[in-house]
């Protein structure tokens, strides 16, 4: 069901917004009811901390059959992202162990919530793992 595009705005929706939105519309264009698409514009708007849509691409992924893991997962960030720690601090290790390619997503919707409540040893401990893990990844640098 999954399409290579929407794969690739997905993954594009971790690094880069803007080439996120080329790739969607791609994918939506070619393949209409995309669960990938819905889901990348659901990432965009949760690290764009506009919930509200963030909800409702989600919504739209899980109808258009977006497997349920991820879909749980992408909640757990927009959890920790928002600061409602003692919701998700729980599901960090879980995540962790195994982050299916998605390490700098935790990292950086933990860190943001450690941020926002004010936790900046956590979140400093957490940015420097995520530094010594992905050196190359200018958004632990940020």
């Amino acid at each position: 069901m999954g399409s290579w595009l929407g794969k690739m705005a997905i993954r594009q929706a971790s690094l880069d917004n803007p080439s996120a939105e080329r790739y969607i519309q791609w994918a939506e264009w070619i393949y209409r009811d995309s669960p990938e698409a819905a889901f990348a514009r659901a990432r965009i708007a949760r690290r764009s901390s506009d919930f509200d849509s963030f909800a409702k691409q989600l919504a739209i992924s899980k109808y258009l059959g977006m497997d349920e893991e991820r879909l749980k997962r992408e909640q757990w960030f927009a959890l920790a992202q928002s600061g409602q720690m003692r919701l998700v601090k729980d599901k960090l290790a879980s995540l962790t162990d195994e982050p299916n390619g998605e390490e700098a997503e935790i990292c950086e919707a933990y860190a943001i919530g450690f941020i926002r409540l004010r936790d900046f040893e956590s979140a400093l401990s957490l940015l420097n793992a995520w530094k010594l893990d992905f050196p190359n990844d200018a958004r632990s640098h940020a």
